[in-house]
This record gives structure tokens, C-alpha cells and sequence, in this order.
């Protein structure tokens, strides 16, 4: 997949936190209900990080209102915000690192 195609309808860097995107986050959010999850954090430099992290941090804290399949609260354990680099944020001290180099070749396939 070409990194610059569209992401649930969005265009490349143009992503926004609308309803649209939280509904379709929080859709998937409870349809996996996952233990942990990962989103950008929301002082990212990029706009399009910052609107995705928001989209999804809204979409997992309030699934049960935004979810168009099932109205059941579902809590992850965990919530990370994360950064791709370094000086990508303002104010974002990471106190957790996770090392995801041997998955990162899968992942580029």
C-alpha cells in the first residue's frame, strides 16, 4: 500500500478529527476490543498525526456513544500516546519505550 493513498476516506496529510473518522475508530475499537492501544499523541508537530491521535483518543474513551454497532462501554487497559520522533512534540516525555524492530519488516511488506 502506498503510504500517501487515502486512509478511511481521507487524504494524504489532510486528515481531520471529525465525527466521521471517530465513528469509524470507534466501530473498529469495539468490534476488536483490544487490552492496549496506540495512538499519536495529540501535541505532534503534524497535523495529521495530532487530528488521528485525537480522532482515535475520542473514538476509545467514548466508543459507547460513537460506535453505530454497539453502545456497550469497553475500556482498554491502556491508552499510549506516542511520538516518532524524539522532536516531534512539544511537551511529550516518553517514559515507556518498546523495541519493534523485528516486527517492522513485516510490517513494510
Amino acid at each position: 500500500m502506498d503510504s500517501r493513498s487515502d486512509c478511511f476516506g481521507g487524504k494524504y496529510h489532510q486528515t481531520t478529527a471529525n465525527l466521521e473518522l471517530k465513528r469509524t475508530l470507534a466501530d473498529i475499537y469495539v468490534e476488536l476490543k483490544p487490552d492496549v492501544c496506540l495512538i499519536s499523541h495529540y501535541e505532534d508537530h503534524w497535523p495529521d498525526h495530532r487530528e488521528s491521535g485525537l480522532a482515535a483518543k475520542d473514538a476509545f474513551l467514548f466508543s459507547h456513544g460513537l460506535s453505530t454497532h454497539d453502545l456497550t462501554p469497553h475500556r482498554a487497559k491502556l491508552i499510549l500516546a506516542c511520538g516518532v520522533t524524539p522532536v516531534q512534540t512539544y511537551h511529550f516525555e516518553p517514559d515507556v519505550y518498546y523495541d519493534v524492530s523485528d516486527v517492522m519488516p513485516e510490517y513494510m511488506d
